[in-house]
């Protein structure tokens, strides 16, 4: 596996800041993480113990003391693995809860296929080339995903083919206007001759000559 480069990094943060639905889905995403906040109760003042082992509780009054910010920038110096991948993983159950929530495909299919380059991009990220991605997807047991892949791909090859006979037919009219085309220059030309004045007699000698000279330096010495 290959290690992403920063230029990679940059490439998925453009891709995904610039994808068509990504406001949508940071508002979803935000309402839903409130709903969790909401849902979750502050620890009781009563119980002083209970409140000095609550960590989350201690550093949300921490909080207060720094910008969101500067918090992240300092979050950036926790080194243990098991931090990053809890908050990796709370991502991915409040996005996967997020996608689950409506069951309509047609206003999910932004929402989903969003996900899915937000997934793809991440497993590019992480090492994984473009081959290695796409192998990955064919891997899809889904006949019903498949399905629905090959009618698109079906009238793409339809339209290609439509498109390759018409561009036949427009090369074909245009051989036989060139051919028509010279025919008349050639028939134009001959009226030209017949209707010009006859050459000057001396002229006329003088031309008879050189074709005479001509045919026989063509023909060789005589033996």
């Amino acid at each position: 596996m290959k290690t992403p480069s920063p230029d990679a990094k940059r490439g998925f943060d453009k891709f995904f800041a610039s994808t068509e639905g990504h406001e949508d889905l940071c508002q979803r995403l935000d309402a839903t993480i409130r709903q969790q906040q909401e849902a979750t109760p502050e620890p009781s003042s009563s119980d002083h113990e209970s409140l000095e082992e609550d960590h989350r509780w201690q550093c949300n009054i921490l909080h207060d003391h720094f910008e969101s910010s500067d918090i992240d920038k300092m979050r950036n110096a926790i080194w243990q693995p098991d931090y990053w991948k809890i908050e990796c993983q709370h991502y991915a159950n409040v996005l996967n809860q997020f996608l689950l929530r409506d069951t309509d495909d047609t206003a999910t299919a932004q929402r989903w296929r969003t996900a899915a380059s937000m997934y793809e991009g991440l497993l590019r990220l992480n090492g994984l080339s473009a081959d290695d991605t796409r192998l990955i997807r064919h891997s899809i047991e889904s006949q019903n995903y498949w399905e629905k892949e090959k009618d698109v791909l079906q009238q793409q090859v339809a339209l290609r083919e439509h498109e390759m006979h018409e561009a036949a037919r427009a090369r074909k009219k245009d051989i036989q206007r060139q051919r028509r085309e010279r025919v008349r220059r050639h028939l134009r030309a001959l009226e030209e001759e017949e209707t010009s004045p006859p050459a000057h007699p001396k002229q006329a000698s003088r031309l008879d000559s050189i074709a005479t000279r001509t045919r026989s330096r063509l023909q060789g010495p005589r033996r």
